[in-house]
């Protein structure tokens, strides 16, 4: 934690993050058989815009974990960063996903929500 003079400590935060993405592909029109092999091809799109993205990729910490429900896709993944508040840094993790929305969109992957929930990071965990 660093505490500037004029007002307000800066703290270390690590963002759970959560993206709901709609796949675009429309429920009852594809097969079933043929989602599952275009998911390992869907997930590594995603992956490479997001190190693409020179903010996602610096601040973002560990792996990306990618869960499907039906044809809808859900992305996890933990965003660090050092900011005055929980709420700033939760912002600042939205904005990183947003920074991509149209790259995302591009290749039929769709936004549908957001969350994202900060824990200030303990020194000792440091």
């Amino acid at each position: 934690m660093i505490c500037i003079l004029a007002g307000g400590c800066m703290r270390d935060y690590r963002v759970k993050t959560r993206v709901e993405l709609s796949t675009g592909i429309p429920e009852g029109e594809f097969n079933l058989l043929m989602f599952e092999k275009t998911k390992k091809q869907m997930m590594e799109k995603i992956t490479d815009i997001m190190k693409g993205n020179d903010l996602l990729s610096y601040y973002i910490e560990g792996d990306l974990s990618f869960h499907f429900c039906g044809y809808k896709m859900c992305l996890e993944y933990i965003f660090t960063c050092h900011d005055d508040s929980r709420k700033e840094a939760e912002s600042f993790s939205r904005y990183g996903i947003e920074r991509i929305r149209s790259d995302l969109e591009e290749n039929g992957y769709k936004i549908e929500h957001i969350y994202c929930r900060a824990k200030a990071i303990d020194k000792k965990e440091i």
